[in-house]
């Protein structure tokens, strides 16, 4: 299913800030693609989060046909597991069920018999909500990428440093090995 924008008169200021753009309008047809370029700070960040819903307009409006995605500027900024990377760029229900199954695992490895009861109705609404569908997906890229599965590298440490690459490459990128000088 692919999803349109349509944009029109869209307006924001970070809350108690100065006006930082008014009057954005365009048009994106379902099926086609987009990308923002230009210089830092000019607010292609600020106005993707307007397009996905993490930010509230001034003024204006964002109307969306279908689902949309976007790869986040910092990606892994925090650190974590690969599987937790994956997870924060999933989709706001399947991230929170995702992060509830993780925690009902970890509780369960602490010998905390009640988390049984909770990863099970975690993996009911995981699987109700299409995860084991994305699971299947970030298994494919991990193979792509470093030809290990998500079983493999889902528990790998992701660096805290700041990225800007795609979410399957951060997550998985393996190190390079040295060329042997000639």
């Amino acid at each position: 299913m692919s999803s349109g924008i349509a944009v029109s008169n869209l307006a924001y200021a970070h809350p108690g800030g100065d006006l930082l753009f008014d009057g954005v309008s365009f048009r994106l047809a379902p099926g086609r693609h987009a990308g923002l370029i230009g210089t830092n700070g000019v607010c292609k960040s600020t106005l993707t989060r307007l397009l996905m819903g993490e930010l509230e307009a001034l003024e204006g409006t964002v109307a969306q046909s279908g689902p949309a995605a976007y790869t986040p500027q910092e990606v892994g900024a925090g650190g974590g597991t690969v599987r937790e990377l994956l997870l924060s760029v999933a989709p706001d229900r399947v991230r929170e069920v995702g992060i509830a199954m993780l925690r009902a695992e970890r509780e369960l490895e602490a010998c905390d018999d009640a988390a049984g009861v909770r990863l099970g109705e975690a993996i009911g609404s995981w699987s109700d909500l299409g995860g084991y569908e994305l699971e299947g997906r970030w298994d494919a890229a991990c193979r792509r990428c470093v030809g290990a599965g998500l079983a493999a590298v889902g528990d790998r440490p992701t660096p805290a440093a700041r990225w800007r690459r795609s979410p399957a490459e951060v997550a998985v990128r393996r190190p390079r090995a040295p060329r042997p000088s000639r």
